[in-house]
């Protein structure tokens, strides 16, 4: 089996025993995305905002990447406070290949939720690959 290469902080994080994001995904790796948990809190409050945050995870589900971006930024337009929006709007990025855009995202996303460990794995693997030459 080949090893294959994640950014620094997605290994010190699977080191920690710590769930994994889609951007280890995209690299072979086990997906899990924030909880449902999440989702039902925010169902509650802003039930809107949760409509927009699951098309938008069913999205990225099916890899389009795309119309998740668009689906998220409505979603930032709703709440622009909101880590989960702006954590798929990372993902989105991060699909599109626009890393350096994807690290503005999550960042983002840190600021509203700095316990947002898979906006921190993300942030690590989009850092990681932002600096990478095009192949």
């Amino acid at each position: 089996m080949q090893l294959q290469r994640i950014g620094l902080t997605a290994f010190i994080t699977l080191l920690a025993g710590v769930s994994t994001p889609i951007f280890l995904a995209a690299k072979g790796y086990a997906l899990d995305r924030p909880t449902n948990f999440q989702y039902q809190e925010l169902a509650q409050n802003q039930p809107e905002l949760n409509q927009q945050l699951q098309q938008g995870e069913a999205l990225l589900n099916k890899n389009n990447y795309a119309e998740a971006l668009k689906i998220y930024e409505q979603a930032i337009k709703i709440n622009p406070n909101s880590a989960l929006a702006w954590y798929g709007h990372g993902e989105a990025l991060y699909g599109l290949q626009q890393y350096q855009q994807a690290v503005v995202s999550l960042q983002k996303a840190i600021e509203f939720d700095p316990k947002l460990i898979s906006a921190w794995i993300g942030l690590g693997n989009a850092l990681d690959d932002a600096g990478k030459p095009k192949q």
